[in-house]
């Protein structure tokens, strides 16, 4: 009677031997993934990271700005005397568009330096408006292999206007 012999061993082994295949296969399909999201957040917060220092930067430059010094000669570049040491500088960003993302510049005396790299987009609010309140936006973009990882920041700083 069949109900009653059970299973062989051979049935046994083939069946565990499918289980171990299905359970290897899926773990593999699940480390892939989990590989491919962990790529892209970790572009992504090197993005903002970039972004994030660059924005610090130049909103601390920017709170110490003589306001009628505030001049913006260009759509990506700033131009102000600081109030504290009475140096001129100049932020500009360098081959910044959506295509081949360039580097955000600063300049003192001169001297260029790089503040960050792979930078798409770097738009000012210029002329300040009458309380001195100026919107910056910068947009950080890095390679993936899935595609652009992009992070934008948008800060609002007040420059100052002290008696000069």
């Amino acid at each position: 009677d069949w109900r009653r012999r059970g299973l062989t061993t051979l049935e046994l082994l083939v069946v565990g031997t499918l289980a171990v295949v299905l359970i290897l296969g899926t773990s593999v399909v699940v480390s892939q993934s989990g590989q491919q999201v962990w790529a892209y957040t970790d572009a992504r917060m090197a993005a903002m990271t970039v972004a994030q220092q660059a924005m610090n930067r130049l909103s601390e430059e920017l709170r110490r700005a003589r306001q009628p010094t505030l001049s913006c000669p260009g759509t990506n570049t700033i131009s102000f005397i600081r109030y504290d040491t009475g140096a001129s500088v100049q932020y500009w960003c360098e081959s910044c568009d959506e295509a081949s993302p360039g580097n955000l510049m600063r300049s003192v005396g001169g001297a260029p330096q790089v503040v960050a790299s792979g930078l798409s987009g770097f738009t000012l609010s210029c002329p300040p408006p009458p309380d001195g309140v100026m919107r910056v936006r910068l947009t950080a973009r890095i390679a993936t292999e899935r595609g652009l990882a992009t992070n934008t920041l948008e800060s609002r700083v007040w420059v100052r206007n002290p008696n000069p």
